[in-house]
């Protein structure tokens, strides 16, 4: 069934090319998305595993734990959302190569979500690459290719660096696996630390890349050239998250808050947190509305490495639960985005006076997300933050001045919309077609329910706490 998983989407995939009729490829689309999110529940309720050996001493394994499980898991009915959202999106347009590589991306994350070890989750990074490098180049233009040139490079050169981190683990310890609180002991810091901090160094750089690290992070804003379905998936649960997920396994599945302590972070804290900061602070002065979003993802994204790099169960409880803030939060806003765009054709943010008078149901969609984002109490962003604030008193100052930064740069589209005259008269029935602004909707009601009732995926973020501290 884990092959199956991961495999289904590429199959998925290559009967849409096959496909003779562009409807009928559309269906293919979803029915597979919709296949995959069936075995995934299922999966999600089991213990069971997978290994195949590639060749002896390493293996090419996936395996099943509760960290990989909740990638999966919110993986899932996201990517079935926003491929709803991308037929309404791309309606009227060929589109059999772009769900082709839609899908078989699918494919690709849940790969790496489920991996077992170092090198599986390297080769599944690259391969996230390439099957995204179509979707960024989608439109065809001149700007999109040389985004989509800035992207396979800074992409290529984060993957070297995770493979030369990657032969440097195994050489230092003749293992990649991904075990619970870490497998690089005190001892191995103890007699060989500048191995120890050059591996970490390379792989934070790497997986820093997709994880949107100032100043590795150049890639991202040009990348929104690419239709707003692949923006959303690109922020809320693929490249980036590919990124950050990748760095919460090498702090808490190789090295371990016991190793990390005892090699000195405090380099590393200041980076995720200047990161914060400057994302937050470049975000103010974007007026094109996705590139706005663009870097408050770069900020948004270093919250979760700093969360869990503070080496405590509150900050892990923080990062973990802001990994679910935000790919739910981001997906909303870009979607709300995306039908601004496609049915206005404004692009930046100085256009929306007034706009919340033909998008009333899009734009109160992104003020709850927005709201949320800033962590306003009942929100998601609000439990997360909570737990920042409560995790190091020492770094509370970068929580607090990014929630005011973030209210800076989101507030001022939302009173835009609903506060100053503008062009814009009022629908005459849908906003936008129903397969962008259901979603849209649901995401954005879905967001709130889950701030208010918090407990339940706090109690699965524990688990994942006491499995790591066991």
């Amino acid at each position: 069934m884990i092959l199956a998983l991961c495999l289904l989407p590429f199959l998925g995939g290559f009967a849409i090319l096959r496909s003779s009729e562009e409807k009928a490829g559309k269906i293919s689309v979803i029915v597979t998305g919709l296949l995959v999110v069936i075995i995934g529940f299922i999966l999600f309720f089991t213990k069971e595993g997978l290994e195949i050996l590639l060749w002896p001493g390493l293996e090419l394994s996936w395996q099943i734990d509760h960290l990989g499980k909740g990638f999966s898991f919110l993986v899932l009915p996201l990517w079935f959302l926003a491929t709803i959202y991308a037929r309404g999106y791309m309606e009227g347009q060929k589109a059999r190569s772009f769900f082709f590589f839609y899908l078989i991306t699918l494919g690709t994350v849940l790969g790496l979500a489920l991996a077992g070890n170092l090198l599986t989750y390297y080769l599944f990074y690259e391969l996230l690459t390439l099957t995204t490098y179509p979707l960024v180049i989608q439109t065809g233009t001149r700007e999109a290719r040389q985004a989509g040139k800035t992207y396979l490079i800074f992409s290529f050169a984060g993957a070297g660096f995770v493979l030369a981190g990657l032969f440097l683990l195994y050489g230092l310890t003749g293992s990649v696996a991904f075990v619970p609180g870490g497998f690089i002991g005190q001892g191995l810091i103890a007699t060989h630390p500048f191995w120890a901090k050059t591996a970490l160094f390379f792989l934070v750089a790497g997986f820093g890349v997709k994880g949107a690290l100032i100043p590795i992070h150049f890639w991202l804003p040009g990348a929104m050239v690419a239709p707003t379905p692949v923006s959303a998936l690109l922020h809320a649960v693929a490249v980036v998250k590919a990124g950050i997920f990748g760095l919460l396994r090498v702090s808490l599945y190789i090295f371990g808050p016991a190793a990390l302590a005892s090699i000195g972070i405090g380099g590393i804290k200041a980076w995720a947190a200047l990161t914060i900061l400057l994302g937050s602070m470049i975000a103010l002065q974007q007026d094109k509305l996705k590139k706005r979003l663009a870097y408050s993802t770069i900020g948004q994204l270093s919250y979760i490495f700093l969360g869990v790099l503070l080496l405590n169960p509150a900050g892990l409880q923080a990062g973990l639960f802001h990994f679910l803030a935000h790919a739910l939060l981001k997906i909303t806003l870009f979607f709300c985005a995306g039908i601004i765009t496609h049915e206005t054709g404004c692009t930046k943010v100085s256009e929306l006076d007034g706009i919340g008078l033909r998008l009333p149901r899009t734009m109160v969609a992104f003020a709850l997300a927005s709201i949320g984002l800033v962590g306003i109490p009942f929100t998601l962003g609000f439990i997360s933050k909570w737990y920042f604030l409560s995790a190091d008193p020492a770094w509370s100052w970068v929580f607090i001045l990014s929630a005011f930064l973030n209210a800076l740069y989101l507030f001022p589209v939302v009173t835009r919309a609903f506060f100053r005259e503008g062009k814009f008269a009022p629908p005459l029935q849908w906003e936008a077609s129903p397969a962008m602004l259901l979603p849209t909707l649901f995401l954005a009601g879905g967001a709130l329910l889950l701030g208010i009732f918090f407990r339940l995926p706090l109690e699965f973020i524990n688990t994942i706490q006491l499995t790591i501290t066991n």
